[in-house]
């Protein structure tokens, strides 16, 4: 259930968000993994940025990183680095743990380093999910999880009028453009 909230930690939930390293998606999924993991990233398909297709293979990726690793802050560290970079970290410091590996962070050389961004993902996520935990008590509004507009998706042929589509539905091409 706390996995919820680390699209928060990485897009703020926004579909449309893109980063400088090619991260896409409210999951933020880098185009070769999310071809790993079935998403379609070519020139005409982004489904990085489709929300049910990309929880769906972030939860698969999730779960891979956890049973590699076996232990959730670790998998966390490692969806942000990649896994790849935290297996190293580890072996070269026989670190037990994300904050024995944080601990030992300047024992490696330079190219095996866990960036400051590494290093504060996990935080940063754990606070993320202590406040959604406790929005009431400190003041906030609880969150309306079924408030969202429902959905539904629509196959369309190769080669139609989008404008025209969204037109028909009454909806403005930003209104469009957002929801797909």
């Amino acid at each position: 259930q706390d996995l919820a909230m680390l699209p928060f930690a990485e897009s703020g939930y926004n579909c449309n968000a893109y980063s400088w390293a090619a991260a896409a998606g409210m999951w933020q999924f880098m185009p070769y993994t999310g071809r790993k993991y079935g998403l379609t990233v070519d020139w005409w398909v982004d489904e990085r940025r489709d929300p049910k297709k990309a929880t769906e293979a972030a939860s698969k990726y999730l779960a891979f990183l956890n049973d590699m690793f076996g232990d959730w802050y670790l998998a966390l560290a490692a969806y942000n680095a990649g896994e790849g970079k935290i297996s190293r970290a580890l072996e070269a410091t026989s670190a037990d743990d994300f904050l024995d590996l944080v601990s030992q962070n300047g024992r490696l050389n330079r190219a095996m380093r866990l960036k400051t961004e590494t290093q504060h993902y996990v935080p940063k996520f754990v606070a993320i999910t202590k406040i959604f935990q406790n929005l009431e008590a400190l003041g906030f509004e609880p969150v309306r999880w079924n408030a969202a507009p429902m959905l539904e998706t629509v196959r369309v042929p190769g080669g139609t009028d989008l404008l025209a589509l969204a037109k028909s539905g009454n909806l403005s091409w930003e209104e469009f453009h957002a929801l797909n």
